[in-house]
């Protein structure tokens, strides 16, 4: 069965080759049963083979409706997704 996923609110920044993505801030999230053998995971693994995986065909249009071609590299999560319920703002590095 189709589906159609409207995606709306992302930003991207485009922050150049030379970027040194170490220095940017990072949060360290934590939870109890974090662990890679906690035993939660094998039961959640199944269930994500049977319910959570199907293919996709996403189509990706500019602001104007063309579209353009998107190619994933790799996926940035080994595991899940975390999506945070506020957009992150470029901080004004002259004002500290």
């Amino acid at each position: 069965m189709a589906q159609k996923i409207d995606i709306a609110g992302i930003v991207m920044w485009n922050l150049g080759a030379n970027a040194d993505l170490k220095k940017l801030p990072r949060t360290r999230l934590s939870y109890d049963g974090q662990a890679a053998d906690a035993p939660w995971r094998a039961q959640a693994m199944r269930q994500i083979e049977q319910h959570r995986k199907a293919d996709i065909l996403l189509s990706v249009t500019d602001s104007t409706g063309m579209p353009f071609e998107v190619n994933l590299k790799r996926h940035a999560f080994s595991f899940a997704t975390f999506i945070e319920d506020s957009s992150p703002r470029p901080r004004d590095r002259s004002s500290g």
